[in-house]
């Protein structure tokens, strides 16, 4: 054995360790290792509680943009410690951020954040998703859909429903939702509301599990699970199956237990698409995706590129994919920028590395540069035009990092670090 496949190998036996990683998916050699390795480090198995400790936010004041630079040495991986973060644009200079149960707003570009619902950013309670719709702003969190007034400020519940998992509300009346009963947080069942969240009602696409949903308008949109993508042209009425993998390719077989793979669509016009397929769950910090791309409005889909090697993908089900897809951390949506272009929050835990890695040859291609200022760090992006807004959570200092980049992605400056305790 190698020496990285070691030092791979007892970083996995440490996260299985001291965060309760599940044994049915180790083979013997890892499962021993990691018993060994409790042992040596001494891990205590604790329960989750609040952090007793108010948090802050830190203002980082405007500075030079901060370009890409070289990968640094690998480094041990840390530990996940914040929750829910979250972010929603609604201009280049107006963006709402969760962090755990804490949302927050600034109208300057991200200069400086204001706190407009405050709440415990290291808890049990987090927000999952956030939207804007209008100037009204929306999200799903652990304790209900909550609302806001104008430009996101006065946050009132609108419904107890604690299972909601993403959003795609297209007016303050018109809407759907991903719901996971259980929660096991990969979602499950569409749903629609017609009264702005206040009452749900369940839409069956002949999909099976459904994860990700998005309509272009009150009649065209898509939605996606592990065993393919289906399209609806009359709101939902009639559902069209454009993409189908056999039972037991992208999920696990049985209902009991989550899907193995994270489904998501995203299109910027009714042609040109993206799908994109990842690992829900990783050991050794090895991840797996497939990108997939239509020019015809999901008609006929065509692989891309791949994460392969590390999970065996059958020719069938990569489509032509080659590898060339960044691996980085399961939890990282594709943010799609354009007809052609898409970018991934690229977070590796082997290299204790973030990147933000970019196509714009409709997924063929990749070009991932490094963020300096943070080490591991799982995250979520969102654009308008030219402008990027990025919401960072740092395991190994427990905090969450803001930054904008107003070229596209090609420099960057932190606006704000939020601690928690």
């Amino acid at each position: 054995m190698s020496r990285i496949h070691i030092e791979r190998t007892v970083t996995a036996a440490l996260e299985f360790s001291c965060t309760f990683g599940e044994t049915e998916h180790l083979n013997p050699r890892i499962a021993a290792l990691a018993l060994t390795v409790v042992l040596l480090a001494g891990c205590q198995f604790t329960s989750r509680s609040p952090a007793p400790s108010p948090s802050f936010v830190r203002q980082t004041a405007p500075s030079s943009p901060v370009p890409s630079s070289s990968p640094s040495s690998p480094a041990a991986t840390p530990f996940p410690s914040i929750h829910g973060t979250a972010i929603a644009a609604l201009s280049t200079q107006t963006a709402l951020v969760s962090v755990g149960d804490r949302i927050l707003r600034t109208s300057n570009g991200g200069a400086t954040w204001t706190i407009v619902r405050d709440g415990p950013i290291a808890s049990d309670d987090f927000i999952r998703d956030i939207q804007w719709v209008g100037d009204v702003a929306y999200a799903a969190s652990t304790k209900g859909l909550i609302r806001s007034e104008k430009l996101g400020s006065g946050w009132q519940v609108v419904s107890a429903r604690r299972d909601l998992q993403r959003l795609d509300l297209l007016s303050q009346t018109l809407g759907y939702a991903i719901s996971d009963p259980q929660p096991l947080g990969h979602g499950t069942i569409l749903l629609r509301t017609l009264d702005g969240g206040k009452s749900f009602q369940p839409v069956d696409p002949g999909l099976g599990p459904v994860q990700w949903v998005q309509f272009l308008s009150t009649q065209l949109g898509w939605v996606a699970g592990p065993r393919g993508i289906a399209v609806t042209y009359d709101a939902g009425v009639h559902w069209t199956r454009q993409l189908t993998f056999p039972s037991g390719t992208f999920d696990r077989g049985t209902s009991n237990d989550p899907p193995f793979w994270i489904a998501q669509v995203g299109f910027r016009d009714s042609l040109q698409g993206f799908a994109y397929y990842r690992t829900a769950w990783t050991l050794m910090n090895q991840s797996a995706g497939v990108i997939y791309y239509t020019a015809d409005g999901g008609r006929t889909w065509q692989g891309k590129v791949c994460t392969c090697g590390y999970i065996s993908i059958g020719p069938a089900v990569l489509m032509g994919a080659k590898p060339g897809l960044p691996a980085g951390s399961p939890d990282s949506d594709l943010d799609v920028t354009g007809s052609l272009s898409a970018s991934i929050v690229d977070a590796n835990g082997v290299t204790n590395e973030t990147r933000i890695c970019s196509t714009g040859s409709a997924g063929a291609t990749w070009t991932c540069s490094r963020l300096p200022f943070v080490t591991f760090a799982p995250g979520h992006m969102a654009s308008v035009a030219a402008t990027r807004w990025l919401i960072l959570s740092a395991p190994a200092t427990a905090e969450a990092v803001i930054a904008t980049s107003a070229d596209g992605g090609a420099t960057w400056a932190v606006r704000a670090t939020i601690t928690a305790g």
